[in-house]
């Protein structure tokens, strides 16, 4: 009963003060105490999701673009790689240099069409003359340049924003397969 008297002492008490018990102070204009139903911690409700875009959309973009950048530098590197390698395993293979200058080219933009990357050029040096001597080595080299993704063609290339990637690979013609 004593508590009761107490807090509705206190609540008086801070009533003639304009304060709330326990509260800042909360007088409205004309000097009473200030309605604050509808108003304070409410009216920031909606904010947090608000900040929270903004965040995400700052920081998620970005690297969603350098992922998105290394996925396709990645998979033009393996595109790549393929390429020479089957090029020259193919041109050995070959019956002929002729056969085989033509085996080599569709070999290599299959390598680029298989991983969807731009399709890019296919060498071949040898190291005899003719290039299927029994023993000789064949080098395939297979270049290709890879734009960066959401940034336009016209832009790419004059700014530098295009990534070269290159790849060799040596086979070795069967030592006992006769000369071809």
């Amino acid at each position: 009963m004593r508590a009761r008297r107490d807090v509705a002492a206190a609540a008086q008490g801070a009533g003639r003060l304009g304060r709330s018990p326990g509260g800042p102070d909360q007088r409205g204009a004309e000097g009473g105490v200030a309605d604050t139903r509808g108003h304070g911690l409410d009216a920031d409700e909606g904010s947090a999701l608000v900040e929270a875009i903004v965040v995400i959309a700052v920081l998620l973009l970005p690297l969603l673009w350098v992922a998105t950048s290394l996925i396709r530098v990645e998979a033009a590197s393996f595109a790549v790689r393929s390429a020479a390698r089957e090029a020259a395993r193919t041109y050995v293979t070959a019956p002929s240099s002729g056969a085989g200058s033509v085996r080599a080219n569709v070999a290599a933009r299959l390598a680029f069409e298989d991983q969807r990357s731009p399709v890019g050029t296919a060498t071949i040096t040898c190291t005899a003359s003719p290039c299927l001597t029994p023993g000789a080595q064949v080098s395939a080299t297979a270049r290709t340049s890879v734009g960066l993704p959401f940034v336009p063609r016209w832009l790419s290339g004059p700014a530098g924003l295009e990534i070269h990637l290159s790849s060799r690979h040596v086979e070795k013609v069967e030592q006992y397969g006769g000369q071809r």
